[in-house]
């Protein structure tokens, strides 16, 4: 309980700094479209079916020097796997970019909450039998870390971008002492529609 009351308090933090400034950058939406695999990192896990996920998030710029700027951001997301389970996510990280011309290289350190549901009926043993058990998820910790390559599609300020991603991250408590990781691959596109 004490997580969530930690990203609640996080994300509203990140969200009051924002409309409290009196020079405010325009604000960032992200929506980027991504294949999930449940494995360890690498790309062979991309195979049919695909699992997909989603995620709508923005970015925060610390500060711009030479084409380079630290950021905060947060995203909120969801995937689905259909042989294993149905989630729902909540994240915010720091990262560094570094802009080249248009193109943009970047990376992020993420920590966030999941709330995971079964796609199967859950049972729970009680009194000698097994029985179907209420299937109200499963809160885990979800860190992980992205690298993206984002291209401006002008030379203006605030220009909207084109990106592909690659993240991975982890679940935890997956059970009593192991770890789930995942990894996402996908593409999206950050606008400014707030300017």
């Amino acid at each position: 309980m004490s997580f969530r009351v930690f990203l609640v308090v996080l994300c509203s933090l990140f969200w009051s700094s924002l409309l409290a400034q009196e020079n405010k950058p325009p604000i960032p939406i992200k929506i980027t479209v991504l294949h999930q695999a449940i494995d360890l990192p690498g790309f062979r896990a991309f195979k049919y079916p695909y699992k997909p996920a989603i995620t709508l998030g923005t970015d925060y710029v610390l500060g711009q020097d030479n084409g380079q700027n630290w950021f905060l951001s947060g995203d909120v997301g969801f995937y689905f796997h259909r042989d294993f389970r149905t989630t729902v996510f909540l994240r915010a990280g720091i990262g560094y970019q570094q802009q080249i011309r248009r193109f943009k290289l970047g990376l992020r350190a993420t920590a966030g909450s999941a709330l995971v549901f079964a796609t199967e009926p859950v049972y729970a043993f009680e009194n000698g039998e097994y029985i179907q058990a209420r299937n109200s998820g499963q809160l885990v910790f979800m860190p992980g870390v992205d690298i993206s390559l984002a291209y401006e599609l002008s030379k203006r300020a605030n220009s909207p971008e084109v990106f592909l991603g690659y993240q991975i991250a982890i679940d935890s408590p997956f059970s009593p002492t192991a770890v789930l990781p995942h990894v996402f691959v996908g593409g999206g596109i950050t606008f400014y529609p707030f300017q």
